[in-house]
């Protein structure tokens, strides 16, 4: 892995030399350092490698891994070949993310005001240029900084110097890499669902994988592992903390959950409370399963579990006092107004859910038995059940009420995306408990990746 990595830097920092992607024409400082850390991480990990060294696998471990590693490459697969059958248009706010994402990697900052007048970034996002502009001057004199949060410009600034590359070779695909990279994220969100089905079900086989490709391969989730929007990526730490909480207590895989859940306030702040409550839940979970259960150590496992999020959340404060002069989570929303209250909360969870425009139901059928499922969700997992119930209530309860889902720019379950992997739970419980539910999802399942086939990619 190591050494994955750290060829992969290698290759980022020779690119940025021979794409110019920063602000002078040499490698510069920024180049030099990405190519030393890359040579160093696969030095070590070359050193790891030959330590533990007992000779070259059997075709039986290969097998092994290969299997290990099916439900990834299977996605990617049905993914990649969806984005290019549907070849989609740059729209809503996707465009102005991808730009934000070429100023972090060419300029090194968040100002956009050169980036909109520039026509060389502008055209590979938008060929006939931006309509409006989705940054602000949030100070007199200072920077128009991008109303949507950097977490997902930042985390696609490493395909930036594969864009320019491919421009070299095709400037029709160039900017690709930046779905690709999504896609492949996607591709490991479904891995992980089908890790967390494991250990729900590890025998009946046939039954889980039936189970997982009714989930991942549901409209929503197939649209939305190329969109360029933060709710995939967000679903993605999601599954972290879940299978860091459904397996057996360690913890390092609960740091890793803590670390996950704290990362996702800066995707959105409509993730905020999602984070809160799951490092909740990854504290609960340390306080009642690792040993020792003395008051000091469960002071310690607490400590682990809820410090990322503070951390995460001052260093947030801190740059958004920088950014938009304000060190509340809302505060890019000072010159955008939107309706709030119970009706716009009604009509918004109405449309969402079984809306004819974008509900989400008459597009993944499937996802309403996983629905009715939900309380077996508590009786099997109890006061953890309760908690996630909890949370997809106060997350749903958060969107709806600012009006957010509705028609426009956004395929139907956008916003439920983060949910929508793990409805995989219920549903899996239902078809191993009741042999009706067998029956009511083979005809669900089949409805709904009919939905999802090729020929209804309009």
């Amino acid at each position: 892995m190591l050494v994955a990595i750290g060829a992969f830097v290698i290759a980022e920092s020779l690119l940025v030399e021979r794409f110019n992607v920063g602000t002078t024409t040499s490698i510069g400082l920024p180049g030099v350092l990405l190519l030393a850390a890359g040579t160093a991480t696969t030095v070590t990990g070359a050193l790891l490698i030959r330590r533990g060294w007992t000779g070259w696998p059997s075709e039986a471990a290969i097998s092994v891994a290969a299997r290990a590693c099916a439900p990834f490459l299977l996605a990617f697969a049905v993914y990649l070949t969806a984005y290019v059958v549907m070849s989609p248009v740059e729209a809503g706010d996707q465009p102005h993310y991808e730009l934000e994402a070429f100023s972090l990697a060419y300029d090194h900052d968040r100002d956009l005001a050169n980036d909109y007048a520039l026509d060389a970034r502008v055209r590979p996002i938008l060929p006939k240029g931006f309509d409006t502009r989705h940054a602000y001057q949030y100070e007199p004199g200072g920077p128009f900084i991008s109303v949507h949060h950097v977490g997902l410009p930042l985390l696609l600034t490493p395909a930036v110097p594969f864009t320019a590359a491919l421009n070299w070779a095709n400037p029709r695909l160039q900017i690709w890499p930046l779905h690709v990279e999504l896609i492949a994220l996607a591709a490991l969100s479904a891995q992980l669902l089908y890790l967390i089905l494991c250990l729900l079900s590890p025998t009946r086989r046939w039954l889980r994988r039936a189970v997982w490709a009714s989930i991942a391969f549901s409209p929503p989730l197939i649209v939305y592992a190329n969109q360029v929007f933060p709710d995939q990526p967000a679903a993605l730490l999601a599954l972290v903390v879940v299978y860091a909480l459904l397996r057996a207590p360690s913890r390092g895989w609960l740091f890793t959950g803590a670390l996950a859940a704290a990362a996702l306030p800066w995707l959105h702040v409509r993730f905020l409370p999602v984070a809160v409550l799951l490092a909740i839940a990854v504290s609960y979970r340390a306080l009642t399963g690792l040993e020792p259960r003395t008051r000091a150590a469960q002071a310690r496992w607490a400590a682990m579990s809820l410090a990322p999020l503070v951390v995460s959340v001052t260093a947030m404060s801190i740059a958004f006092s920088v950014w938009y002069g304000s060190p509340l989570p809302n505060a890019q929303y000072k010159f955008i107004h939107s309706p709030a209250g119970l009706d716009s909360a009604y009509g918004s969870l109405a449309r969402g859910i079984w809306g004819s425009d974008s509900g989400m139901l008459p597009y993944a059928p499937v996802f309403i038995l996983a629905l009715a499922a939900l309380p077996l969700v508590v009786r099997r997992f109890g006061r953890l059940g309760l908690l996630a119930l909890t949370i997809a209530g106060v997350y749903m309860a958060g969107v709806t009420w600012q009006g957010a889902i509705g028609p426009g720019f956004s395929f139907p379950g956008r916003f439920e995306v983060i949910l929508l992997p793990l409805l995989a739970i219920p549903l899996l419980l239902l078809v191993q408990e009741l042999r009706w539910g067998r029956v009511a999802f083979a005809g669900l399942a089949a409805l709904t990746l009919a939905r999802s086939s090729p020929s209804r990619h309009d």
